[in-house]
């Protein structure tokens, strides 16, 4: 049967009727569409958050063909998972600290290490959001100073949290239907409490299995820590937070896994419990499959949702320059090419690789096993699967034409059982125009990953972060001569060779809050860690986005916030693929930004030439279907 829809779909569909066939009926699972016009309505498909023509949905699984068949839907795909990057941490910190003078240099000249930034601004009015897993409510870094007359703690900076596990309950909010928020009066009264943890019954700790410290107070301190702990302060310590502790459609308490269904869902609940303050949104979060290019539709709806002014979205580039989960050639006609994906043990998921190539090219893949066996040919059209002894060893799809890029799309699976070792992919190529293929093997959050034996460093950046509007943010070493990139951080450029990453941020060995947790029989809490990684990158440029919403006193564009930042970075010799436009100048911004506004007529923004006035806000749903509490 020709593969008429997404791969991935058809790969859910497969999986399920192999593995849990008894409960393949009735399982409602999350999707997103591109519908036909931002009004439609397609009969199964229950919608919850709208983002122009863009949708996110949960479906009945045994009714997903009938759904991709209706005129109104042009594209659907399953949902992703998504994890945290891998980062290094640090057993002591190092004497640079969070906020390095580079990133703070200013026409006055480069600030130390440990001096306060020379501009008046703190991100107070701004919002701070971010969508990670475990934030440290409690942590005196997010809590406002004691007034000056020696009286209470000003209480909690977090306006909202919202934990995304679990199905519907009483505190649910609306528009999505499940998990929980914790608003800022119960979190206060949680801070009166001696265990406020238990209070809230939400423990950082549950996301920490190993003690090193959460992934998300960690990137939250460096957004927008205050420095009470003796972390160094960051550039936003007077921002407002939202945040959203993520899931996905099989997360358990200890998981730190998303999918991106649930993160479209977070990202439109912090834009609208913001309100009309500004708003920046970090996520330090990712996967490596995709087209790497602005087509997906995770991808195209973050770029819908920053059309209103007022809003940016900051992305970690991700950790993957040196992973070997890359591959690319030029094909000839006539001249095959044959890559090397080596699996070894513990393989306990499926081991993933997805081969993009352009709509005017014609390919066929062929799947060698370790001990020579073709175990699978895939001409343009084609699906292929392989079992041994009654099981599931390999699946392939492949693709023509996906309705987002235009491409064709090639999807390899090796299920548990199959054989350990190298494989080999050979790409046999027939009619070859532009000749440029390139393969990514996904994030394993289970067992070892599987790597290409002859890899390409280049279009390593995570998936989530090609976007128009999104910014995208390398690390480099702000301790090294020459601040060079951080070894770990991923390369562009994007596939439709834009550059990729935007800008560069300190990434290595960067201090600040650490989640609380039992240690010996008591609780440890307002503690600092050392982490490395795009992950810590990302936060520095969200919080001098907030810094720049403040300093310009009005909802600036996603555009006008990208025109400022990249303009104003500091070259790398390092060059683009791996730095962007350059690394992160706050104070060459914030004065391009006062140089721009004196010269704009009234009425304009100061880097556009657009009105200074609101655009429509996207619609969710007014209602989400019973059945999205209960889609894992």
């Amino acid at each position: 049967m020709a593969v008429d829809y997404d791969p991935h779909l058809r790969q859910l569909l497969l999986t399920t009727s192999e593995r849990q066939p008894q409960a393949a009926h009735g399982r409602r699972v999350g999707v997103i569409a591109r519908l036909r016009t931002p009004e439609s309505e397609v009969p199964g498909l229950d919608v919850v958050v709208r983002a122009g023509t863009i949708v996110t949905a949960r479906v009945d699984l045994d009714a997903v063909t009938e759904v991709r068949r209706h005129p109104d839907v042009l594209s659907l795909k399953r949902t992703h998972h998504y994890l945290p990057h891998d980062v290094v941490v640090h057993d002591a910190p190092p004497s640079v600290t969070a906020v390095p003078g580079p990133q703070c240099a200013s026409e006055a000249g480069e600030a130390t290490a440990t001096d306060a930034p020379p501009w008046p601004w703190t991100g107070r009015g701004t919002v701070v959001g971010l969508l990670d897993w475990g934030f440290d409510v409690a942590h005196v870094d997010f809590v406002r100073p004691p007034a000056a007359d020696g009286g209470d703690s000003g209480g909690s900076r977090f306006l909202s949290l919202w934990d995304q596990r679990g199905g519907r309950t009483p505190s649910s909010p609306p528009a999505y239907g499940y998990g929980r928020v914790l608003d800022t009066a119960m979190v206060n009264r949680a801070l009166a409490q001696p265990n406020p943890y238990e209070f809230l019954d939400y423990d950082p700790a549950q996301s920490d299995p190993y003690g090193q410290g959460t992934h998300g107070t960690h990137t939250l301190g460096i957004a927008c820590g205050n420095g009470r702990s003796g972390a160094p302060r960051s550039l936003a310590p007077d921002a407002s937070i939202l945040a959203v502790h993520l899931r996905a459609d099989d997360t358990s308490p200890y998981d730190t896994l998303a999918d991106s269904v649930r993160i479209l869902e977070g990202v439109d609940w912090i834009f609208r419990t913001a309100g009309d303050r500004p708003v920046v949104l970090s996520m330090s979060l990712g996967r490596v499959g995709g087209p790497h290019d602005r087509t997906p539709l995770v991808v195209s709806a973050l770029d819908a949702l920053l059309e209103v002014p007022g809003r940016q979205i900051v992305c970690s580039a991700g950790n993957y320059f040196a992973t070997a989960q890359h591959c690319s050639a030029q094909l000839a006609e006539g001249t095959p090419v044959e890559w090397g994906w080596t699996v070894e043990p513990p393989h306990a998921v499926d081991a993933e690789m997805e081969i993009w190539y352009p709509a005017a090219d014609e390919l066929t893949v062929e799947l060698v096993a370790p001990d020579g066996t073709l175990a699978a040919r895939l001409p343009p059209g084609a699906e292929g699967v392989v079992r041994d002894a009654g099981r599931v060893v390999v699946s392939g799809f492949h693709r023509r034409t996906d309705p987002g890029s235009g491409d064709h799309v090639v999807d390899l699976f090796l299920w548990p059982g199959a054989p350990q070792g190298t494989w080999r992919v050979r790409l046999l190529p027939g009619r070859i125009e532009r000749g440029e293929v390139h393969g990514w093997i996904e994030r394993a959050h289970r067992g070892r990953q599987s790597r290409f034996t002859a890899p390409d460093p280049l279009f390593t950046t995570n998936t989530l972060c090609n976007g128009a509007r999104t910014l995208a943010v390398a690390a480099f070493d702000q301790r090294a001569p020459g601040e060079p990139p951080g070894g770990f951080s991923s390369a562009g450029p994007a596939r439709d060779l834009r550059v990729k990453p935007d800008l560069a941020a300190p990434g290595v060995a960067i201090t600040a809050a650490r989640s609380s947790a039992p240690v010996d029989g008591r609780r440890v809490r307002d503690g600092v860690t050392t982490m490395s990684g795009t992950s810590m990158a990302a936060p520095h440029v969200a919080a001098a986005v907030a810094v720049l919403f403040e300093a310009a006193g009005r909802p600036l564009h996603s555009d006008e916030i990208t025109d400022l930042l990249r303009s104003t970075a500091r070259p790398s010799p390092a060059g683009r693929d791996r730095m962007g436009h350059g690394r992160l100048d706050v104070g060459a911004a914030l004065a391009r930004l006062a140089e721009l506004e004196r010269r704009a007529p009234a009425g304009d923004s100061a880097t556009t030439g657009t009105p200074r006035t609101s655009r429509p806000q996207p619609d969710s749903a007014n209602r989400t279907p019973d059945e999205a509490t209960d889609d894992g």
